[in-house]
């Protein structure tokens, strides 16, 4: 309303002459009051005057509305510019925050990681800026001894720290002294950093928020349920539905900081569904309760590292540790242990399983196998079908039965290469063997009379190869080795007699101080052929098959046709 506006020259409301009508504007007043916006609008007399003897009074009027107008217009661009700006400042500094997020300074130096898994120098440089503003730096793992050390392109690196994945590494002196949980992981099991750089995995992908940049998927894979960062590489673990069945298949696999070039690693569900995953170039390394293990990627051998509560670094073939007395190390692991929780046979409904102390069953692996100590079993669900030997492995030496008929022997391969080996033993040929801590334990054939075969039970130290008898020499055959760590003796498949087309079959013990003994069943025999097959101890429970089976004198081939789970009572 034009009542509202109060212009100079002009009387406000409440100032109007008495009998004057507000609402009206005589020419003259408008001729004015254009006069006046002309004035304030920088526009000449000339062309004021130049209007003015071309308009009227009322055109005055409407070039007034209009400038008016034209000035509200002005307003609302205005106010619209400045609402932009102030938004662009806001999400400016919510960006500079984001980046900033749990991200303490606490030491003088932090980086991402460099180096590689097996201590060589790295092929590239690994640049990620300090948070305290200095130039970035490049930085290399070394072994020298029983130490970690870090240089940097500077020629080393005085106190400090690096965030690495899930860890803190401390320093001083370029000497890794400490090892502690990257804190800025706590509130999250789905976070870890390359130094700044920030990696989340949510809805099974990997996201990588790089600070001043937008957040991009690196790994787009939907099944990713771990992942991790070191040696300038990603690390992470995919879990897989086996069609038409209930097992779960989890797979490892290596990949550019940036997502590029994947690489499957490793699969074994048991390994990589627990915590405390780290890879290095031939291990992986994880926590099963207070204990650290690790198995070969390349070979199945598990070793227990260490007994610790606190945090874990590993570096090729050393793992660094905590505990309370500082930061320790250890580069070789025990062999001979019973890892996590205790795994007890039992009979139920007529077939062997296996379950925890708690009474739960054991779920076999994605290839229906359950690995237990020395022992490899085959399962149908929840239920033993048949059991083999576990790789028998000492030091960097695989051994294994290779041969037939007299040709059978043992041989010895080196891991990480193809070259083989006979190993010294007696005897005509070998029908068995095992290994106990530095001791191989094997069956060889001595003579064969008439069909019948009388053997010797040796034993070699692995060190020395020095061979010595275990027992005396005996009747028949052991056609399977397996050790019983826990009461240190081995039990085997033993069959007393093979004359005329018949075979009898044992569980046989040896014990440690070499004697061997056959342990005496109760289970119902037949007239015809039939064996016992071990499959677990427990105490003085023996658990195993009773089978019927027919035997072939000629060829020595024994085939099962019926089969009955059993505990023989010792």
């Amino acid at each position: 309303m034009w009542a509202h506006f109060h212009h100079a020259g002009m009387a406000p409301e409440s100032e109007s002459e008495p009998g004057s009508d507000p609402e009206k504007i005589s020419e003259n007043m408008a001729a004015e009051l254009w006069m006046t916006v002309e004035e304030k609008a920088g526009i000449s007399k000339d062309e004021a005057v130049e209007e003015k003897e071309e308009s009227s009074p009322g055109e005055y009027v409407k070039s007034f509305v209009r400038v008016t107008l034209m000035f509200v217009v002005l307003g609302i661009a205005a106010f619209i510019l400045y609402r932009g700006v102030i938004q662009f400042i806001d999400e400016h500094n919510r960006v500079q925050d984001t980046v900033s997020e749990g991200t303490e300074s606490e030491g003088i130096y932090k980086a991402g990681e460099n180096g590689t898994s097996d201590g060589k120098a790295p092929d590239s440089e690994n640049k990620t800026e300090n948070m305290d503003g200095k130039e970035d730096q490049a930085v290399s793992f070394r072994l020298e001894g029983d130490r970690l050390l870090v240089d940097s392109e500077e020629g080393g690196m005085e106190t400090g720290e690096l965030f690495l994945g899930r860890q803190r590494l401390i320093f001083e002196d370029g000497e890794l002294t400490g090892i502690e949980r990257n804190r800025q992981t706590e509130a999250s099991q789905n976070i870890f950093y390359d130094g700044e750089t920030k990696y989340t995995v949510r809805d099974g992908d990997i996201y990588r928020k790089i600070p001043g940049q937008k957040e991009e998927c690196v790994i787009r894979n939907g099944h990713v349920e771990w992942a991790d960062f070191r040696f300038q590489s990603l690390y992470y673990v995919c879990s897989y539905q086996i069609p038409n069945s209930e097992q779960i298949k989890r797979t490892a696999y290596m990949a550019d900081r940036d997502g590029e070039n994947q690489s499957e690693l490793f699969t074994d569900s048991a390994v990589l569904d627990n915590d405390g995953l780290q890879f290095t170039e031939d291990w992986v390394y994880y926590r099963k309760g207070n204990s650290v293990f690790r198995t070969g990627m390349r070979e199945a051998r598990k070793e227990r590292m260490v007994e610790t509560q606190g945090e874990y670094f590993a570096f090729g073939d050393t793992l660094f540790y905590m505990d309370e007395n500082g930061l320790n190390c250890v580069s070789e692991g025990e062999t001979d242990y019973a890892e996590g929780e205790i795994l007890l046979p039992a009979l139920e409904d007529g077939q062997i399983v296996f379950v925890y102390e708690d009474g739960e069953p054991a779920q076999p692996d994605e290839n229906g196998e359950l690995h237990i100590g020395d022992m490899v079993y085959t399962m149908d669900g929840n239920a033993v079908t048949a059991v083999r030997p576990a790789q028998q492995i000492y030091g960097d030496e695989l051994y294994y039965l290779y041969g037939s008929g007299m040709d059978r022997k043992i041989y010895k391969k080196a891991i990480d290469s193809d070259s083989t080996a006979l190993v010294a033993q007696n005897g005509i040929y070998t029908d068995s063997f095992c290994i106990i801590g530095s001791w191989l334990y094997y069956s060889a054939c001595m003579e064969n009379i008439d069909g019948v075969q009388y053997s010797q039970t040796y034993r070699a130290n692995l060190d020395t190869m020095a061979q010595e008898k275990v027992g005396r020499l005996f009747q028949g055959v052991i056609t399977a080795m397996y050790p019983d760590r826990e009461e240190n003796r081995i039990f085997g498949e033993y069959i007393s007699e093979t004359v005329d087309g018949k075979i009898h079959g044992n569980i046989c013990a040896i014990m440690e101080d070499g004697q061997m003994g056959i342990i005496e069943d109760s289970i119902p025999r037949n007239s015809g052929n039939d064996r016992l097959s071990f499959v677990a101890a427990q105490g003085d429970d023996i658990y195993c098959f009773y089978h019927e089976c027919t035997y072939d004198s000629t060829s020595g081939v024994i085939r099962d046709i019926s089969t009955e789970a059993s505990l023989v009572k010792w």
